[in-house]
């Protein structure tokens, strides 16, 4: 099957963050000599390279499949909900910076990068994370390292401060879970009612978009932290649950003609 463009473009997007992010690099001082055909050209071929795409003829035209490596990456690199079942090894990676005044555009488009990677703000300069960096993030570090602006540390949390505590000074936790809540309340009322096909076609399609907006804004906000880090109760799992009962829903309210 032929990737589509969206996949594509979301696939190398995600796998090296040039196509989203084409002025990052130039914005932080690197890799301004790139030009942006050459580097979309080599995500290809590394992502062939990887096992992630193939090459394919269809109707005389060669282009590019998905392979189910290439799935399986690219629903990782999603906002997946599976991404909450992370493996965490009890430590922290933190990055601090200290750009020029003179650079505060690069300053600006650092820190947007760091949100974009799920980073946590502990301090304003100092960001925190319990996973492994991205490839792309790593690589970007040690050319930037050069410059004495980044550091880049690695360590279990030594006190006095908890891990949990550390969670909760960098994330906005306590906002999330609200955020969920009005999620949950809203949706699971509407939940009823679609469940027991008692909502028109009109205000089904309307629903099922709705709500897919509202749970992917979720997600996007979510750090998705290990579970030890998170507040009790977290109701990131529920969110997940209602929405694909949601989706299961409307498709066999959809497909049931309403008397």
């Amino acid at each position: 099957m032929f990737i589509t463009a969206t996949e594509l473009l979301e696939m190398a997007v995600a796998a090296y963050g040039f196509l989203s992010r084409p002025t990052l690099a130039k914005a932080l001082g690197y890799g301004a000599h790139r030009e942006a055909d050459a580097a979309r050209r080599r995500q290809l071929w590394d992502l062939q390279r990887e096992g992630c795409l193939q090459r394919a003829k269809r109707a005389g035209e060669i282009g590019w499949c998905v392979t189910l490596a290439g799935r399986r990456r690219l629903a990782e690199l999603r906002n997946s909900p599976r991404l909450r079942s992370r493996p965490w090894d009890g430590r922290w990676r933190l990055v601090m910076f200290d750009f020029p005044e003179i650079s505060r555009k690069q300053r600006d488009a650092f820190r947007w990068w760091l949100r974009v990677e799920r980073l946590g703000q502990l301090q304003k300069s100092v960001w925190v994370t319990p996973f492994p960096l991205s490839a792309e993030l790593e690589r970007f570090l040690k050319e930037a390292a050069e410059r004495d602006w980044i550091l880049l540390f690695e360590s279990p949390e030594k006190g006095p401060v908890s891990d949990p505590e550390i969670a909760q000074r960098a994330w906005p936790l306590d906002d999330l879970v609200a955020d969920y809540g009005k999620y949950l309340a809203e949706f699971g009322d509407r939940l009823t009612v679609v469940e027991r096909c008692r909502a028109t076609a009109l205000e089904l399609a309307r629903w099922r978009a709705e709500e897919t907006v509202a749970y992917e804004d979720l997600l996007q906000h979510d750090p998705f932290l290990p579970k030890r880090l998170l507040p009790a109760g977290f109701p990131g799992t529920a969110a997940d649950q209602l929405h694909d009962r949601f989706v299961k829903a409307a498709a066999r309210a959809l497909a049931t003609p309403n008397p």
